[in-house]
């Protein structure tokens, strides 16, 4: 077997390798092109067959992608601007999707990490309730002037200044069944299988689900495995609403997987990660540390809330100075 070209007329500048499926990424037009096995829809075009010639992802096409990465069984892109979309095996929550499946054939993005749409999304919430309120009119006139005139300060001050300084996505990692996003911030959110304890968060067993149950739609197109370890079409009588729990399939211990992004808040007050290592069982970080300064300084140093976080009203406690442990013999 010798070397052979991939018949692509276009010039690549990266390239990643999952279990039986690849992906490149264009170099002029940013395009996301796959090929190899799409038995769980890793190749992200909506068809689950094998093997897949190189094809051009259409789900990503007006999307200007930065960087890729195939896992075992899934695939991850980010944009320019920081949204990261994600396909293929979600029997772990390697997708950060949430609910357990067996397959995402089309990309589809993860809302939990995309933190400027959650910030925004939250300013105007607080603007409507003042709108709603003063169309209640439960404020006088005159303080209806006067609010209208802080709501436009407010309003300003909050998409000039403050959605600059909230984190994005700028880098992700992938392990076979398991990935790891990086914010701008230095932060790590981990999300997939936990068999291993390798992603250093948080089990299920105490991290609450925005939606602990498989859609309809999902459970309809989604392919179960039998005991025998065959694929299998849900049945009429399977109940649409079956625990996440009752399709996580392929792990010993499914309780230890981490369906949603997750931030590593072990590193947040120490460290500021500039790059991962992925193993299949463990993993690496390497960083700057950080300054008491920069740890507890919000403008310098902004946590990205998930949107699992905001929809909770989870609030991180304030800055503890850490205690120097002295090591002795």
């Amino acid at each position: 077997v010798v070397p052979a070209p991939v018949p692509l007329d276009v010039d690549i500048c990266q390239i990643a390798a999952g279990r039986s499926h690849s992906l490149a990424l264009t170099k002029v037009s940013q395009q996301v092109y796959s090929w190899g096995s799409s038995i769980h829809g890793q190749c992200g075009n909506a068809v689950r067959r094998s093997p897949q010639p190189p094809r051009l992802v259409e789900g990503m096409r007006d999307l200007n992608i930065s960087k890729i990465a195939a896992g075992g069984h899934h695939s991850l892109a980010l944009t320019m601007g920081g949204r990261l979309f994600a396909w293929g095996q979600q029997t772990e929550g390697q997708l950060g999707l949430g609910p357990a499946y067996l397959a995402q054939p089309k990309p589809r993005l993860v809302a939990e990490l995309d933190f400027v749409a959650i910030v925004a999304g939250q300013e105007w919430r607080a603007q409507q309730k003042v709108t709603e309120e003063n169309n209640d009119g439960k404020i006088s006139n005159n303080d209806n002037n006067n609010n209208d005139n802080n709501t436009e300060i407010s309003s300003q001050s909050s998409f000039d200044s403050p959605l600059k300084n909230i984190p994005r996505i700028v880098d992700m990692y992938v392990g076979p069944s398991y990935s790891v996003a990086i914010s701008s911030s230095g932060h790590a959110y981990c999300f997939g299988s936990n068999d291993a304890k390798q992603l250093g968060v948080a089990t299920p067993t105490s991290l609450p689900l925005r939606d602990n149950t498989l859609p309809t739609a999902a459970m309809a197109n989604s392919v179960m495995m039998s005991t025998q370890g065959e694929p299998t079409k849900p049945s009429s009588t399977t109940n649409p609403t079956r625990a996440t729990g009752d399709v996580h399939v392929q792990t010993f211990d499914s309780r230890h997987n981490v369906l949603l992004p997750t931030r590593l808040d072990a590193l947040v007050d120490t460290m500021f990660i500039r790059t991962v290592a992925c193993g299949p069982n463990h993993l690496w970080f390497i960083g700057d540390e950080l300054t008491l300064e920069e740890a507890s300084d919000p403008a310098i140093h902004p946590v990205g809330y998930t949107l699992h976080e905001a929809q909770s009203g989870f609030v991180r406690p304030p800055f503890q100075e850490r205690k120097v442990i002295e090591l002795r013999a």
